[in-house]
C-alpha cells in the first residue's frame, strides 16, 4: 500500500508525517519516502541531502529518508474509527489478570464483562480511543449513507456518546473529524489533542457548524492558521477550549474570534508576547485563562469583573507592576500560578540573592492582590493574608519595596488604618515561618537532572505538592511517589496524601525526593 503525502504513520512507536513519495539521488533506483517526525530528534536532516532539497519541515531537523521496503516493514497498523471502536469496547477478550491500583488488587476481565456490564456499545456516553491508531476513512466523497459501513456504525452504535477522546491519533484531515461529530447528536466534549491537521483547499468549513460543543481539547495538533480559525468558527457555543503547543503567535490571537460563551482558555506553551485582550467585547465570560510558557512580558488594556482564575507561570515577566496591573485589570481574581521561584530569579524589583527573598517575595504577591485565594497551588486562609499584608506594609514604609500610591495601597492602608508615613510594621514571626522553601531531586536523572526548589505552605496537602511538582515536571501525578529527607537525617515517605506538610515534621530546606512507580512515567 502506497501512503500519500501528509499522511500520518507510526514507526517503532514514534509518529511522523508523510513530506514525500519518489526518488532521491542517493538512492535512483529505490521508491523512497520523506517523512517529518513529531519528536524533532528522531530526524536526521530538513528535507534536503546532498545539497538538493526534497520537501520542507515545520521544525529544523525534524526530516528522515526512508526506503519503501524498510517503512512498510516498520509502519505500524491502522483502524477505521469503527474498528478502534468495537476492539476497544466490543470485542470478546480472555482475562488479562490482576490490575494494581495502588495497594489493592483487582481481577481484569478485559472487554468480555465490560461488554457485559455495558451491554453493547449504544449505550456507552465516554468512548475513549486515545492512541488507537484511527486515520482517516470517512470523507464526503467516499461516503454513501445506505452501505458506507462507517456511517452504519455511528448511527448504530453511538448516538449516546457525550465525550469523545480521539487524541494521539493519525487524522490529518479535520474534514474526517467534522464527518464523525456529525453523527453524534449528543456529543458535548471533544479531545483531539495530538493529531496534526493539513490544509485542504477544496474543504468548507461552513457546512459544518457544531452548536452542541462545549468543550474543545486542539492542543499539540500544530494548526495552521486558516485551520484554526476556521475551526473555532464552527464551534460557536465553546465552554472550554485548549489550544496550547500551536505556535499561536499575537498577530495570530488578534484574528481568532473567539466564541462568547467561553469560559476556559488554556494557550500554553505558544509564542505570545502580549495578554490576550479581554474586554466587553472579547472574553465576556471568561473565568479561566492558561497562558504559561508563552514569551509575556506586556500587558495591554484589559478589563473583566469575571475572569478568576489565571496561569502566566514560565514567561518573561520582569516586573512586578504587571502582576500589578493584572490586580488592577481583574479585581475578582481568585487563584493565580505564576511560579514564585522564577519569578524571585528575574523580576528587576529584588536586589539580593538570598533564597530567603524568594519567600518574601510568596508573600509580596499575596497583599499586592485583593483577592486572591490561592497561589501556585497553596491555598491561603484569612490569617495568612492579614499576615503577608502586614508584612507589605511593612516592607513598603521602609522603602524596601517600590509600590505606587494607587488604589491597592489606599486600600491596605484603610483596611489597617494607618497612615503612610507611620506605623513601622516588621516581618511577622508567624508568616515567615508558615511559608517553606523545599529542595526537589529525584532518584534518577531521568526526571530531575539538577536539584530545583519550590516555595509552598506549610499547611498545604502532600496532594498539593505532588500537583504542583508533577505539573512543573509534565508528570502524571498518580505514576509519582514522593519521599523526604529531613535536617536531622530522618527520612521518610508520604503514605499519606491528604495529610498536610507541616504534619510530616518538614522544615525550610528540607529535601522532598521524586520517583517513579514500577509502572513509568505517564506525561500528560
Amino acid at each position: 500500500m502506497r501512503f500519500q503525502v501528509g499522511e500520518r504513520l507510526v514507526l517503532e512507536n514514534e509518529y511522523c508525517t508523510v513530506k514525500y513519495y519518489g526518488f532521491i539521488d542517493a538512492w535512483p533506483n529505490i521508491p523512497t519516502y520523506g517523512i517529518e517526525w513529531d519528536t524533532v530528534t528522531r530526524g536526521k536532516n530538513s528535507g534536503s541531502l546532498n545539497g538538493k532539497k526534497y520537501f520542507s519541515v515545520s521544525h529544523t531537523g525534524a526530516g528522515s529518508f526512508i526506503k519503501e521496503t524498510k517503512l512498510t516493514r516498520l509502519v505500524s497498523k491502522r483502524y477505521s474509527f469503527s474498528n478502534a471502536t468495537k476492539a476497544r469496547y466490543g470485542d470478546s477478550l480472555k482475562s488479562i489478570g490482576e490490575i494494581k491500583f495502588g495497594s489493592k488488587a483487582w481481577e481484569g476481565y478485559g472487554f468480555e464483562r465490560l461488554t457485559e456490564r455495558n451491554n453493547n456499545i449504544s449505550e456507552l456516553e465516554t468512548v475513549v480511543l486515545h492512541a488507537s491508531s484511527i486515520y482517516d476513512t470517512l470523507l464526503p466523497d467516499t461516503k454513501d449513507a445506505s452501505n458506507n459501513s462507517e456511517v452504519i456504525f455511528l448511527k448504530t452504535y453511538c448516538c449516546n456518546i457525550k465525550t469523545l477522546d480521539l487524541s494521539s491519533n493519525l487524522f490529518h484531515n479535520f474534514e474526517t473529524i467534522c464527518e464523525i461529530i456529525s453523527y453524534l447528536p449528543k456529543l458535548k466534549k471533544v479531545d483531539l489533542s495530538c493529531n496534526r491537521f493539513n490544509e485542504f483547499p477544496n474543504f468548507q468549513f461552513s457546512n459544518y457548524n457544531f452548536e452542541r460543543i462545549e468543550n474543545l481539547n486542539l492542543s499539540s495538533c500544530k494548526l495552521p492558521q486558516s485551520i484554526l480559525l476556521n475551526i473555532i468558527e464552527s464551534f460557536p457555543n465553546l465552554k472550554v477550549l485548549n489550544l496550547t503547543d500551536n505556535d499561536i503567535s499575537d498577530t495570530v490571537l488578534e484574528k481568532i474570534n473567539f466564541p462568547k460563551t467561553l469560559k476556559s482558555l488554556t494557550l500554553s506553551n505558544n509564542l505570545l508576547h502580549k495578554f490576550p485582550k479581554i474586554d466587553a467585547h472579547t472574553l465576556t465570560n471568561l473565568k479561566t485563562l492558561n497562558i504559561p510558557s508563552n514569551k509575556l512580558e506586556r500587558l495591554d488594556a484589559s478589563q473583566s469583573n469575571v475572569l478568576q482564575n489565571i496561569d502566566i507561570s514560565d514567561n518573561k515577566i520582569k516586573s512586578m507592576s504587571f502582576l500589578d496591573k493584572l490586580n488592577e485589570q481583574f479585581p475578582n481574581l481568585l487563584s493565580l500560578r505564576c511560579n514564585v521561584e522564577d519569578l524571585f530569579k528575574i523580576t528587576s524589583d529584588v536586589k539580593s540573592d538570598d533564597y530567603r527573598d524568594a519567600k518574601h517575595i510568596f508573600m509580596e504577591i499575596i497583599a499586592r492582590f485583593n483577592s486572591i485565594n490561592t497561589l501556585d497551588g497553596s491555598m491561603l486562609d484569612n490569617n495568612i493574608r492579614q499576615d503577608a499584608e502586614l508584612y507589605f506594609l511593612s516592607q513598603v514604609q521602609h522603602n524596601k519595596i517600590k509600590f505606587p500610591e494607587g488604589l491597592r495601597w489606599k486600600e491596605l492602608c484603610q483596611k489597617y488604618n494607618i497612615k503612610a508615613t507611620n506605623n513601622k510594621f516588621k516581618l511577622l514571626p508567624k508568616l515567615d515561618q508558615s511559608i517553606i522553601r523545599l529542595r526537589i531531586a529525584s532518584d534518577s536523572n531521568q526526571l530531575i537532572k539538577e536539584e530545583e526548589s519550590i516555595i509552598v505552605l506549610e499547611s498545604a496537602s502532600i496532594r498539593y505538592l505532588k500537583g504542583i511538582i508533577c505539573r512543573r515536571l509534565n508528570l502524571c501525578i498518580y505514576n509519582v511517589d514522593l519521599s523526604y529527607k529531613l535536617s536531622t537525617g530522618v527520612v521518610g515517605k508520604f503514605d499519606k496524601e491528604f495529610y498536610l506538610i507541616r504534619d510530616f515534621n518538614i522544615q525550610d530546606n528540607d529535601l522532598i525526593i521524586i520517583s517513579l512507580k514500577s509502572e513509568g512515567v505517564k506525561t500528560k
